[in-house]
């Protein structure tokens, strides 16, 4: 279908990933530490960036790097690890995108975009938020308090 009937109905299909259930759309520093571990067999790093793509646009995404806990050249404990990863689930609650990333951590392990399929030394497995049905919802200044807050 075209026109606004078909517009309306590819946002209803986008928003229909978006769980109902507000329990499902929040986790933890721990389930993200659980949820890596489940998917990967590893305690990686992961953080989220943002990166700017050209004139006022911005790029914002869950990273998965391959040094992991238990690692020596790993830097943090176990506790500073979760600690980071608590700050982690705090910015994608705020956002109401955890849920897109707990989405993505319990699906297969499949290459995507040209980007590696596990988290490696070189290269990190990548998840961008923008790609996300209900980023467009996300308030961009709070995007930008929390790079700011957690920048200095």
């Amino acid at each position: 279908r075209g026109g606004l009937a078909g517009e309306f109905s590819g946002k209803m299909a986008m928003y229909a990933q978006v769980p109902g259930n507000p329990t499902a759309r929040e986790t933890s520093g721990r389930e993200l530490a659980e949820l890596c571990f489940a998917k990967y067999g590893r305690y990686h790093d992961c953080t989220i960036l943002r990166n700017k793509v050209g004139g006022d646009r911005w790029q914002v995404a869950f990273n998965i790097y391959g040094p992991c806990l238990g690692q020596r050249s790993f830097g943090y404990t176990e506790e500073q690890y979760l600690a980071k990863l608590d700050r982690t689930a705090l910015m994608l609650n705020s956002w109401d995108q955890a849920w897109f990333v707990k989405q993505f951590l319990t699906q297969p392990i499949a290459p995507r975009a040209g980007l590696p399929s596990r988290p490696r030394p070189d290269s990190a497995v990548t998840l961008r938020l923008n790609n996300s049905p209900s980023w467009r919802d996300v308030d961009q200044e709070e995007v930008n308090s929390w790079f700011e807050l957690t920048s200095g």
